[in-house]
């Protein structure tokens, strides 16, 4: 399990990594928008490993993990720390 990021910009939007366990948040709160995909999990040499969109370009991350979820948790971490 990791830790949700929800941030308060000055201009009262709310800016989070999506999570479906957020819908009833993003709901309530009203338009949702979601600016494009960060991130994708892929399987290779045997590991689960992050790669990471920016703009046009790809970034493999080597580190790999044994499981997809430890691979996603190591995810989320990565994209709170450089978005939120």
């Amino acid at each position: 399990m990791c830790n949700i990021h929800l941030v308060i910009t000055p201009d009262g939007e709310v800016e989070s990594l999506y999570r479906d366990e957020l819908m009833p948040i993003f709901d309530a709160l009203g338009k949702l928008g979601v600016p494009g995909r960060a991130s994708d999990i892929v399987f290779k040499d045997s590991q689960w490993h992050v790669l990471e969109f920016d703009g046009d370009k790809r970034i493999y991350h080597p580190k790999g993990f044994d499981t997809r979820a430890a691979a996603i948790s190591h995810e989320i971490n990565i994209l709170q720390e450089k978005y939120l």
